[in-house]
């Protein structure tokens, strides 16, 4: 590379960098069609979620990497503050406005060596592959939960949910730009629970592209808890299809799982705790909101 390319590619990064961190300080504006509405449906949605969070990969034991501390404390800023309190319009169940009532965060779980199936028949790298699928993610937590590094008693908790958080660098194989993605159509059969339907998640650091490659653990962080929000306030309204969806044509020719983030991915704001997340669609406010206050 010549320098003149060098000097282009440097500035076109500052330009990008500039750009972001001027949008991060305007509230989030509305970038859904007019006037998108969603439903209540007639199935399930997670009142009390018990975020269970499983760091997969070496990179998360890496000295000076973003530490595992910072994002599960980021985590619980955002779980138990008022980011969700918007969400009880849709079900009553859904008590997130009220302080006290949110959800959780349960120990973290970080897989940074190879894990074998108890009678070795199964086993999964300490590194997930460049490109993963949902098999991988599968995978890796039906082995443990087979090692028992899944407690049962934290896979009892009401409200359960597992999010698998993916290293830096890595990307769904799927090839769609997907950074992050919820499904609850698995189920994991466990000797305490046979039959248990687990609402499932996986979040990658990829968020912001173009920083990618010199991203500081800063930047990082704001990648995962932006995708996290996302995919959280879809958990919360919709675990498993059937909780909180758009009338058809809200969301184009994605209607499939239409979610109330869905429509707001470019509506971003920092909580008063400084987390950047994602807005999420509120019929109440016409538009896309992050709460700030109980």
């Amino acid at each position: 590379m010549n320098n003149g390319i060098a000097n282009l590619s440097e500035n076109r990064e500052a330009f990008h960098r500039a750009q972001r961190m001027e949008a991060l300080t305007q509230p989030p504006p509305s970038c859904g069609k007019a006037p998108p509405r969603f439903l209540r449906r007639d199935g399930a949605v997670l009142p009390g979620i018990q975020v269970l969070p499983i760091f997969w990969g070496s990179y998360w034991s890496i000295e000076g990497a973003l530490a595992v501390t910072d994002v599960v404390k980021a985590l619980g800023n955002i779980v138990r503050g008022p980011y969700l309190a918007k969400t009880r319009q849709y079900d009553d169940a859904l008590r997130y406005d009220v302080s006290g009532h949110a959800g959780g965060v349960l120990d973290a779980v970080v897989v940074t060596k190879d894990v074998s199936w108890p009678n070795h028949t199964r086993t999964v790298s300490g590194d997930p592959p460049p490109q993963f699928t949902y098999s991988d993610v599968y995978e890796l937590l039906l082995v443990l939960i087979g090692r028992g590094e899944l407690p049962s008693e934290k896979l009892k908790a009401d409200g359960a949910a597992l999010f698998v958080f993916l290293p830096p660098g890595v990307i769904y194989e799927n090839g769609d730009g997907a950074d992050g993605s919820h499904n609850g159509d698995s189920f994991f059969c466990y000797r305490d629970n046979p039959g248990r339907r687990f609402p499932i998640a996986w979040v990658t650091c990829n968020f912001h592209h173009d920083l990618l490659a010199k991203a500081t653990n800063d930047e990082t962080k704001d990648s995962l808890t932006t995708i996290f929000s996302h995919e959280l306030v879809e958990m919360v309204t919709d675990p498993f299809g059937e909780g909180v969806t758009g009338v058809e044509g809200v969301c184009g020719e994605n209607d499939g799982w239409c979610e109330v983030g869905d429509i707001c991915e470019c509506s971003h704001m920092r909580l008063p705790s400084g987390e950047l997340v994602q807005a999420y669609w509120s019929n109440d406010d016409n538009g896309c909101v992050v709460p700030t206050s109980f």
